[in-house]
């Protein structure tokens, strides 16, 4: 799943992002933790977390995250080019 997020077309920075809610596991991980654990800024991870969102990578549950599985044709490229320009 990680090869599929890192050949997204999204950038090293949200892939990180990714990569952290994808070791939370099934329990999630609240903006606040996450923050911390991937060195970015609030505004940023949050950026991230929309932008992963909206591609079908990560679902927020009451304000706690969880990765999810790439929408169909993340994982090809597919239709991410302009997603992917706002996540960072």
């Amino acid at each position: 799943m990680s090869r599929a997020v890192s050949e997204s077309g999204l950038s090293r920075h949200a892939v990180r992002t990714w990569e952290r809610l994808a070791e939370a596991g099934a329990e999630g991980v609240e903006v606040a933790e996450l923050t911390v654990a991937v060195g970015f800024r609030r505004s940023t991870v949050l950026g991230h977390l929309k932008g992963l969102a909206e591609l079908g990578l990560a679902e927020d549950h009451e304000g706690v995250w969880r990765a999810t599985g790439p929408a169909e044709g993340a994982a090809a490229g597919e239709g991410v080019g302009a997603s992917a320009g706002s996540v960072s």
